[in-house]
């Protein structure tokens, strides 16, 4: 069974560092959609595309918090 939502697109980093913490966040949040991240974290669904796809670099405290999130509680975001 295949997640809702679009695929990911490809990486758009300025950076090599970049792309990979992209992948990174790709890899951490697979199983959500942009709609769940925006409804459980700040930010917009733009901005989390942005993240994902390597154009915003996502600010180290959202991430420690979906790390933390995901770590803790291995729950989908509703």
């Amino acid at each position: 069974m295949s997640r809702p939502g679009r695929p990911p697109g490809p990486l758009k980093g300025r950076t090599a560092e970049a792309n990979e913490l992209a992948q990174f966040l790709r890899d951490l949040t697979a199983e959500y959609t942009v709609s769940q991240l925006e409804q459980r974290y700040t930010g917009s669904r733009s901005v989390w595309s942005e993240y994902r796809s390597g154009q915003k670099i996502i600010p180290l405290s959202r991430l420690k918090q979906i790390v933390e999130d995901r770590s803790q509680n291995q729950q989908p975001c509703h």
